[in-house]
């Protein structure tokens, strides 16, 4: 690799010029950056620097705690990127050809009414609700636990992907009884339950009072894991979404007065959030200015109303999946101007929420009477 080719690879413009500055009035014996002069092509640079070097006041002009903390910053993007794990992704086909099915006729297992289905790629997990919580293999889909809260109905779930930086998943659930979110660790919680031990473990923050919950979905801030939001659906009261840090369950904003919304989700970047309501599917977008995520459009097919219950969001082929219960049927829209692209209505009995295998492009149907999986 030529140097030219290989300057600045490593961290984006503003970041280098960042660093540059930090280091530019460093001590000449310190090698904060070492290089190797050569002019041969097949020779690659390294450049590298200390992230525990000890900054002073006289060494950076006063600015000492501005370069730490730029470097703090810096090490922690590199820790998580190099601990994260790459998957290939992969679009639903839509050729809607049947190829798993749990549900109350399953040899291992009994599921009656399913309501949700989520899946956790860092712990192989298949994940469903009916009352409790039942747990499946990803891979051989086998049946490996059940578990449930007391005095509760478990409803709909979200995952959240290596929430503590260490490759460990977060679950987090809604439920009547305690109306309410809960937020656990997902294998400590599942190590539990396997031991017959998942009421001695405790959750991570449980959330405020939500009248009527359903459906919720995470928005992922790109660089800072803490900064991740979770999205909760409260049909009381004419409805509303309410936005809760994932790290601590408070609320830090509600969408108001909406139609029933039922289920949510975000298209790839996170910039704008599709909510199934009553008889139609509402688009917001985040307004910048005031960190408000406002409405911007409805997303309303040439034909009639639609009774949308779950809504996943195909991250490859760009196109929103919808599961509509009135007319028992699963819809593939154009995002942008709400044209269907596909309509499937075959052996699809009161489908109630939807989940994306992006490893394998499967689409997992929740409907009355099991969980389906296409491909």
């Amino acid at each position: 690799m030529k140097r030219s080719e290989y300057e600045g690879k490593a961290l984006d413009r503003i970041d280098e010029r960042k660093i540059r500055k930090i280091y530019s009035t460093a001590p000449t014996s310190y090698p904060i950056f070492s290089a190797l002069e050569t002019q041969q092509d097949d020779i690659v640079i390294l450049k590298l620097f200390d992230f525990n070097y000890a900054f002073s006041s006289s060494t950076m002009n006063g600015s000492s705690d501005e370069a730490e903390d730029f470097v703090n910053y810096l090490c922690k993007k590199l820790t998580q990127k190099m601990r994260a794990r790459e998957r290939l992704v992969k679009p639903f086909s839509m050729n809607f050809e049947l190829a798993h099915v749990f549900s109350h006729t399953t040899k291992d297992h009994t599921i009656d009414t399913p309501c949700d289905v989520k899946i956790s790629y860092i712990h192989g997990y298949i994940l469903t609700t009916a009352d409790d919580i039942h747990v499946f293999d990803l891979y051989t889909k086998k049946f490996i636990t059940t578990f449930s809260i007391p005095d509760c109905e478990l409803l709909y779930m979200s995952i959240e992907e290596n929430f503590d930086g260490n490759n460990n998943d977060a679950l987090f659930f809604d439920c009547y009884g305690h109306n309410c979110v809960f937020k656990y660790d997902l294998k400590r919680l599942i190590g539990k339950a396997i031991k017959k031990e998942s009421h001695s473990c405790d959750f991570i923050w449980k959330s405020e009072t939500i009248k009527q919950p359903r459906g919720m979905a995470l928005w992922k801030d790109c660089l800072h894991f803490e900064e991740n939001l979770l999205f909760v659906c409260d049909e009381q009261d004419n409805g509303s979404i309410l936005i809760l840090k994932s790290s601590t369950g408070q609320t830090i904003q509600t969408i108001t007065s909406l139609d029933s919304p039922y289920g949510l989700t975000f298209d790839d970047i996170g910039k704008e959030l599709f909510v199934s309501m009553l008889t139609s599917i509402e688009v917001f977008r985040k307004d910048n200015k005031n960190q408000s995520w406002v409405f911007d459009r409805l997303l309303h097919p040439e034909t009639d109303e639609v009774y949308s219950q779950g809504l996943i969001y195909d991250k490859v082929s760009r196109t929103l999946i919808s599961c509509d219960d009135e007319t028992n049927r699963i819809q593939i829209f154009q995002p942008k101007n709400g044209s269907i692209i596909k309509e499937f209505n075959g052996d699809i009995f009161f489908p109630d929420s939807l989940c994306l295998n992006e490893m394998t492009g499967e689409l997992y149907v929740c409907q009355d009477d099991g969980v389906k999986i296409f491909r």
